[in-house]
């Protein structure tokens, strides 16, 4: 493996466990908040901090937003950037303007409203505070995207070979065996999961929390983790219909974390197809 890759995947692992100290519990079957970055009541925190908060489970994509979960400090309201995140139930949040934040400034990180994937709602609102020092360099280096250099060899393995995801006949329309046709098929494209009880002529079919998502989401050239239906098929989320891909009926084996992680960091980077 490539050290930018290790490195990717140490900081996967790290989230959970850097500057971290667990917060209470609270009893409801809605999510429960695990871990917070920074932790509660923190002093000198970076001006360019990663925000980060763990769950104990999947959350429903649709309930993620800047609605629900707010950094403030006094009457003002500070924009950010969510990313949530699929091989670890995890959001984080940005300053969506890359401005410092205020020096030896209190915070509050409200975090409210948020659904799990089986429907049931946070039971409370949660809020972090936390106070700044005059630091700005950023909790974390940004590390470096893979390219599809680095996507193509995992999907021509695992997933685009005769009778999956490969050539015009491709399984549900999904053609992943090439740049073009990833992006003809996969970016942008709806999956073929519906709030429906029949098999239509494209096979699409049932019910699921996670409907109406893109196969792989991209936005203005940001990609969307926790709105790609690819990256729940192949984390073999619960929620999902049909089986984990790559499919076991044939003979294939799951992607290792190693895969999945370098699958979603390019997504995050925008899936780009160069």
């Amino acid at each position: 493996m490539s050290p930018r890759y290790g490195n990717l995947l140490l900081l996967l692992l790290v989230l959970g466990c850097d500057q971290v100290s667990p917060l209470p519990l609270y009893a409801g079957s809605g999510p429960e908040l695990l871990t917070t970055i920074p932790a509660f009541g923190q002093d000198q925190v970076s001006r360019l901090p990663r925000l980060s908060a763990t769950f104990d489970g999947p959350l429903l994509p649709a309930t993620v937003h800047g609605g629900n979960i707010q950094l403030r400090s006094g009457e003002a309201t500070i924009p950010l950037t969510l990313t949530l995140g699929v091989l670890a139930p995890q959001i984080e949040a940005r300053m969506s303007s890359q401005l410092p934040l205020s020096a030896n400034t209190t915070y509050h990180w409200q975090i409210k409203d948020l659904w799990d994937l089986d429907g049931d709602r946070m039971g409370e609102m949660w809020e972090v505070i936390f106070r700044t020092g005059n630091r700005e360099a950023a909790s974390f280096p940004e590390p470096e995207a893979p390219g599809w250099g680095d996507v193509q060899p995992i999907l021509t393995a695992h997933c685009a070979f005769s009778r999956c995801h490969r050539g015009p006949k491709a399984a549900l329309g999904l053609d992943l065996s090439t740049a073009e046709a990833v992006r003809d098929t996969a970016i942008g494209v709806n999956s073929k999961q519906y709030y429906r009880s029949s098999i239509d002529a494209e096979g699409g079919a049932g019910f699921s929390r996670l409907s109406d998502l893109r196969i792989v989401d991209v936005v203005s050239g940001k990609g969307r983790v926790g709105l790609s239906y690819l990256m729940y098929k192949i984390a073999g989320d619960r929620h999902i219909l049909g089986e984990r891909m790559p499919p076991a009926s044939a003979g294939q084996e799951p992607l290792s974390f190693a895969q999945q992680a370098i699958i979603q960091a390019w997504i995050a980077s925008g899936a780009p197809l160069w």
